[in-house]
């Protein structure tokens, strides 16, 4: 009887289970691998965010010590009981009357120097950084909520446009194999089909799946961005979410507009509009140095009213959204594992250190 066929299955069983067995290990390593390096990524974004709130109270705490009148009694600094050394006490009324007079006008003195010290320079000697750039909150984002309950052309084109300027010309475009003219559009048509099949409460643009495979890699790449991206030297590419949200609470319109970031601004108003949003933002900071930068209400209907785009009012809104939030992110330099972590602006931690 020969053996050939027996152990021909000995080896066979033994390499199907060599065979598992290597793949149990491979998966546990990369389970391993991707957890740790999460860890890692979550462990600096907290430092971040930690950090972030350090400054807060070192600031607040610097504040308050600067606005302390030299001499005052605070709750910190209780009254000192010491004596001068070689100063008589004096008991007479009117030597009191003039030891309190001579206090009194020590200290209006000291006002006095303290406001001349810290009075603000004038805002002609500073030079104009525009506040939008250095913001990256909610309120700075395009909410494309509305797109999923009803058909709204000039939130739609605002996101093509968006698309455009960001992805366009980047790999996350060039490695597809369909018409390039038209992927933004089509791109966001499938946005807006498969994410009305969403329930409401979980609408997110990671959730959304387009139904497309070449259409769901282009997403997947924006979505994802690049490691570091630049938008003024147009090097990587920016993830779709630093610009774009889906907040469903009706309250939270498509555009804050005192927030809103400038590739926003072009997207939703178009470059020419938008440098002239910029061009008055800069005149009124330095025409009016006691009032804050962004156009008022009545400012902005006004200017709306003079460049003929008043269709886009009821898109609008004037006032921050209180539930806003500025999302910070690290992403491990070794496997690519991102970690994300939601910071809320007006949240517990910031009501702690205001107090």
């Amino acid at each position: 009887m020969s053996l050939l066929p027996f152990t021909t299955i000995f080896i066979l069983i033994i390499s199907l289970c060599s065979m598992g067995l290597f793949q149990g290990y491979k998966s546990t390593t990369y389970a391993t691998s991707a957890f740790t390096t999460y860890l890692d990524s979550f462990t600096s974004v907290t430092n971040s965010i930690e950090a972030t709130y350090f400054k807060k109270i070192k600031t607040i705490k610097n504040e308050s010590e600067l606005n302390q009148v030299p001499g005052e009694i605070t709750k910190n600094s209780p009254p000192s009981d010491k004596k001068q050394p070689n100063q008589e006490q004096s008991n007479s009324p009117s030597d009191r009357g003039k030891e309190i007079a001579i206090t009194c006008s020590s200290h209006l003195t000291q006002v006095e120097n303290r406001s001349s010290t810290h009075k603000k320079s004038p805002r002609s000697d500073k030079t104009y950084i525009t506040f939008r750039i250095r913001n990256q909150s909610d309120n700075s984002k395009l909410n494309i909520a509305k797109l999923f309950t009803k058909k709204d052309p000039i939130l739609e084109q605002a996101l093509i446009h968006l698309i455009d300027d960001f992805y366009q010309d980047t790999p996350a475009f060039q490695d597809i194999k369909i018409d390039k003219g038209n992927l933004s559009a089509n791109l966001v048509k499938a946005l807006i089909k498969n994410g009305k099949k969403l329930n409401p409460e979980d609408l997110t643009l990671n959730r959304i799946d387009l139904q497309s495979p070449q259409l769901q890699k282009v997403w997947h790449k924006i979505l994802q961005g690049t490691r570091n991206y630049n938008l003024k030297d147009k090097t990587g590419w920016p993830p779709l979410s630093h610009f774009v949200l889906i907040d469903i609470d009706p309250n939270h319109k498509p555009i804050c507009i005192k927030k809103t970031s400038i590739p926003v601004l072009k997207a939703f108003f178009g470059e020419a509009i938008t440098e002239m949003i910029l061009k008055e933002e800069k005149e009124k900071f330095y025409s009016q140095p006691n009032k804050p930068s962004p156009l008022s209400k009545a400012e902005f209907e006004k200017f709306l009213e003079r460049v003929n785009f008043t269709h886009v009012k009821n898109y609008i809104d004037y006032q921050y959204n209180k539930k806003t939030q500025t999302v910070l992110s690290h992403m491990h330099s070794d496997t690519g594992v991102i970690a994300d972590r939601i910071m809320f602006e007006g949240s517990n931690s910031e009501k702690f250190i205001k107090q």
